[in-house]
């Protein structure tokens, strides 16, 4: 068959919406090219139902959940499907002669309360939860997570405490514990530290603060999960910086980073990191306790990914790129443990300016003409269907 247009083909690849002129664009989400606002419309909604379906099974299948995650998420359902039937008798009553006797029956009953599963929920369920998710009703249906960086010290139910190695995972809202007796940073390295790394400290704890942001908290439910979007993140831990020479080059680089489609974040997010960054640095304790977790938490995850070495292919690199960051993760605790008080005034001022700087720059995008970044942050939200 013959194109719309005979100088499409030499030009470039034909837009698959109209069939009619060059793409000059490709879907962010299922990189469908497309050439003008228009078309990209016609395809949009098609797209975000089936993108968003497709991340939620994937994501489901890599979940257990708990009892409690199981009653959560039909707590979760059932009002949404609540909501549905509102909209539904208030359209309804607005049409003479209608008859809602039905509206508002409990339409979970096909679904195994002991085990639901995203697959038992009937055609419109499914629509409707996916459409919740993606614009943002299911958010507002679930309890908000608190940092434990966003309380004072004296909120706090406990202070950081001394414990041993075999300690349990902290809760999302208390302070992180601290292992104990602590070695010199001497014990493992000969070398005189280095004047750039209270800069990479700055990595390990923004790192630390979006990979709670990402997974609502709950970033100890499945270590190799959030394990691995550090290592994505990073640029310390994922070795592909040795050293930031200032406050401004490793929270921009890190923003940057954030932005890649692997880990799905707003820039307006990936901004307001830099905030839970300061309320983290501008206490000793708290950034101690920030860096002990992510050490805790790649920790854990190179000893998953030690026992899977034979049966899960990738899981051998994977192993030695974790063990690698969990060892860089201590050497930072070490050093955290006998910083200076100073530094962490010197980080917390440097990331003020920064996220000034930031919020202007993103003032300035949102100006008339100015493009936005529209990437959606899939993982976040799919995360609610377990983690809510």
């Amino acid at each position: 068959a013959k194109s719309p247009n005979p100088d499409i083909s030499s030009r470039g690849k034909i837009c698959l919406i109209c069939a009619k002129q060059v793409s000059i664009y490709a879907c962010p989400r299922c990189n469908v090219p497309y050439c003008s606002v228009g078309c990209y419309k016609k395809h949009s909604d098609q797209c975000t139902e089936t993108f968003f379906k497709e991340n939620v099974d994937e994501f489901l299948k890599s979940q257990s959940a708990s009892d409690e995650d199981k009653r959560k998420m039909i707590d979760v359902l059932r009002r949404l499907q609540e909501q549905r039937d509102e909209d539904e008798a208030a359209m309804l009553a607005d049409e003479p002669g209608s008859d809602d006797s039905d509206v508002g029956a409990d339409e979970l009953g096909a679904v195994d309360l002991e085990d639901p599963q995203f697959d038992q929920l009937t055609k419109e369920q499914q629509q409707d939860f996916l459409r919740a998710v993606a614009d943002g009703r299911l958010g507002k249906l679930l309890e908000p997570w608190s940092p434990w960086w966003d309380r004072s010290p004296a909120e706090h139910r406990r202070r950081v405490r001394v414990i041993g190695d075999d300690a349990a995972t902290p809760s999302a809202s208390t302070l992180p514990d601290v292992p104990g007796n602590l070695p010199p940073l001497s014990s493992v390295t000969k070398a005189t530290p280095s004047p750039l790394l209270p800069y990479n400290l700055l990595d390990l704890v923004y790192t630390y603060a979006f990979g709670c942001r990402l997974f609502n908290g709950e970033i100890h439910g499945d270590p190799l999960e959030t394990a691995s979007a550090v290592l994505d993140l990073s640029l310390v831990l994922g070795g592909k910086v040795q050293a930031f020479d200032s406050a401004s080059v490793a929270l921009q680089g890190l923003i940057a980073s954030s932005l890649k489609p692997s880990l799905s974040s707003w820039a307006s997010v990936s901004v307001s990191v830099v905030g839970d960054v300061i309320r983290i640095v501008e206490h000793r304790e708290y950034a101690l306790a920030a860096v002990a977790d992510l050490h805790r938490l790649l920790a854990a995850a190179a000893n998953l990914a030690k026992e899977q070495e034979t049966r899960v292919r990738g899981a051998p690199k994977l192993s030695k790129q974790l063990l690698a960051a969990e060892r860089k993760a201590y050497f930072y605790l070490l050093w955290t443990s006998h910083c200076d008080e100073a530094v962490f005034f010197m980080l917390r001022t440097k990331s003020e300016s920064v996220l000034d700087e930031q919020k202007a720059s993103l003032a300035d995008r949102r100006k008339p003409g100015s493009a936005l970044d529209v990437t959606a942050p899939v993982r976040l939200l799919c995360v609610v269907w377990i983690s809510c």
